[in-house]
């Protein structure tokens, strides 16, 4: 008598069953033929395929007869263990090849900086559209396409800041005809960027990849003599600005020797006319002033002279007049040259402003 006490309930069942059925097996067959694995498979297809198949299996196998073991069909491979949580999947290692860089050079040109001096048969070497080096001795690497400039003056790109029909308005990569015949002749023109509302953009031919190069370029000040009340309020709002920076320096000073130092409160420079003073004087924003006359510019300079900040005067019909001080003050100038103004002989100071 078999003892199955150590086997659990339900195994020892289907070994029983197992045993039984592989006896009958080898009752119905007497050689081991192609046969006796027709039978077999037929045996199994009618015992179905629960748990005795494995033990069917087994028992097979402990009785000598291993092709029949081998004849019995095999439970499924297990299938690949999901990720569990926590768990990356495998990333795949192809990777997209690298663009080779492009490099394009414009030698022998008479190359005019701007921000420094005239360099007579020099080289310009650009990497991915933007410029790389100049110099007479810049090395133009191997397979760069050269364009020769000799005999010709070099400029950079001029910038036309108030820009109306040369692309479109905001946002211009939505609202730009790219082949225009206006794109094409500020190009031709020595035209490369634009300011279109508030964003400055490349003027690309054929694309609008890559157009738009900054966007809320200017927070607008107004500043103006004709509006008193406005120049009185901005001017409050630079002393609280001013006085907060001012709170904020002793706290990061009082701080390093007590821990326990309170931060100053910044409620009454979070928006309005000390927020953006604020700005201004942290350097996070530029100003764009609306000014012409030279009263407007001179209190424009004295602002900055006392708080500090970056403008810029769109105008400046008569900013000839005192560009050095503008300049010191550190502003800058949006100007129409064909924009034309007679001096009023009445007045005894230098006004008007032609492209003279």
């Amino acid at each position: 008598m078999r003892s199955y006490t150590m086997i659990p309930g339900g195994v020892r069942v289907a070994f029983e069953q197992a045993r039984v059925w592989v006896g009958a097996v080898l009752a119905s067959t007497k050689t081991l033929t192609s046969h006796k694995q027709k039978s077999v498979a037929l045996s199994v297809a009618r015992f179905g395929r629960g748990a005795c198949l494995p033990a069917a299996t087994l028992v097979a196998g402990v009785m000598g007869l291993s092709d029949v073991a081998h004849s019995l069909p095999q439970p499924p491979a297990p299938s690949p263990a999901a990720p569990t949580a926590g768990t990356k999947p495998e990333e795949k290692k192809d990777k997209k090849p690298e663009k080779p860089d492009r490099w394009f050079a414009v030698k022998g040109g008479t190359v005019h900086t701007v921000s420094g001096p005239v360099l007579e048969g020099a080289t310009i070497v650009c990497k991915n559209g933007k410029i790389y080096e100049v110099g007479r001795r810049a090395i133009i690497p191997e397979g760069a396409e050269v364009l020769d400039a000799t005999g010709f003056h070099v400029y950079p790109g001029l910038v036309a800041v108030r820009s109306l029909t040369v692309i479109g308005g905001e946002p211009p990569e939505d609202t730009t005809d790219v082949f225009s015949l206006q794109s094409a002749a500020a190009l031709a023109g020595g035209l490369t960027t634009v300011v279109t509302q508030n964003t400055a953009a490349k003027i690309t031919f054929g694309t609008v990849e890559n157009i738009s190069i900054k966007r809320n370029l200017f927070e607008t000040v107004r500043y103006r003599s004709n509006d008193p009340g406005g120049k009185r309020r901005l001017r409050e709002g630079f002393e609280k600005a001013r006085a907060y920076l001012r709170d904020v320096r002793n706290f990061e000073e009082n701080r390093a020797r007590s821990p326990e130092a309170k931060a100053p409160d910044d409620k009454d420079v979070k928006s309005g006319d000390a927020g953006l003073a604020l700005r201004l004087m942290k350097g996070e924003v530029t100003g764009l002033v609306e000014a012409d006359e030279l009263n407007d510019l001179v209190q424009l300079c004295e602002l900055a002279e006392e708080y500090g900040g970056r403008f810029v005067v769109q105008g400046a019909r008569e900013g000839w007049i005192i560009a050095p001080r503008l300049a010191r003050a550190g502003i800058g100038c949006i100007v129409t040259p064909r924009t034309r103004q007679d001096a009023d002989k009445r007045l005894m100071r230098p006004n008007g402003g032609t492209i003279e």
